[in-house]
């Protein structure tokens, strides 16, 4: 596992931000001049570049060769490699109940409470308190630049789980994208819950046969999509039909983008 002190060195980040707009094949001896790193955190580096689908070869002359995917596969959720560190930070400071700073690409900086992190309106976004103007106020994960950890700073909160879940019902009150989705799922079936997703009304029962009823408040998007094709052969969409042709549109979608990519590549 790659250790925590090169995860948290900009320059380390600054370069997977360049490996991820790679269109062609480079030295690794070349890539890795841009950072100063020993050689056991080298191995760590293209080990987690080979999680990202990027492949790494010995050319004829013994150099190593570091190859882009030919599909940029993301990450869960199709977010990039940056966007998940950030996630990653923020899920701890909010583990640790500790305050946030966020630079926005627009050059806003905001001191930020974090309550929850979850997608609204086709984003994954931060939902939590200003500590500047004590509002309840949500931002796109896509706006942000970047997110360091507040030590100094104190803020206490204004708001309590009740008051958040309002606000939440509220911005779901106006988005035409909510569905009360209704799964029966198998029995043996664990972590079946949607990650970063809000789950208005949540409900679960069995039925006589052992099998799980799951209902609950839903935005429909690709991300949640790609939830239920994670679990697809333990699941079964009992309602709404809407859901179920939205499924079926999506994975026609990604096949036609899929194809194109191999006609690309040929």
């Amino acid at each position: 596992m790659i250790n925590e002190a090169l995860l948290s060195d900009n320059k380390f980040w600054k370069t997977i931000e360049f490996v991820e707009a790679l269109e062609h094949p480079i030295l690794v001896s070349d890539l890795f001049s841009r950072i100063s790193i020993d050689d056991e955190d080298l191995v760590y580096v293209l080990e987690f570049l080979e999680d990202f689908n990027f492949i790494i070869e010995t050319d004829d002359s013994g150099k190593k060769v570091l190859h882009p995917p030919q599909n940029k596969t993301k990450i869960v959720y199709d977010f990039s490699v940056t966007q998940m560190y950030m996630v990653r930070k923020i899920e701890e400071s909010f583990a640790k109940g500790q305050f946030v700073i966020l630079d926005f690409f627009d050059l806003r900086q905001v001191h930020f409470h974090v309550h929850q992190l979850l997608f609204l309106e086709d984003d994954l976004c931060l939902i939590g308190e200003d500590s500047s103007t004590g509002r309840l106020i949500y931002y796109p994960i896509s706006e942000i630049q970047d997110v360091k950890i507040d030590c100094v700073g104190q803020y206490t909160a204004q708001y309590s789980e009740l008051e958040v879940n309002a606000f939440l019902n509220a911005i779901r009150a106006v988005n035409e994208n909510k569905v009360r989705l209704v799964l029966k799922i198998a029995s043996d079936a664990e972590d079946i819950n949607p990650r970063y997703h809000y789950l208005g009304r949540p409900f679960l029962t069995n039925n006589w046969n052992g099998e799980k009823i799951w209902a609950a408040t839903v935005e429909e998007s690709d991300y949640l999509y790609q939830w239920l094709l994670s679990i697809n052969e333990r699941v079964e969409i009992m309602d709404p039909s809407s859901v179920k042709r939205g499924l079926l549109e999506y994975c026609k979608k990604q096949l036609e983008e899929d194809d194109g990519s191999l006609k690309n590549i040929a």
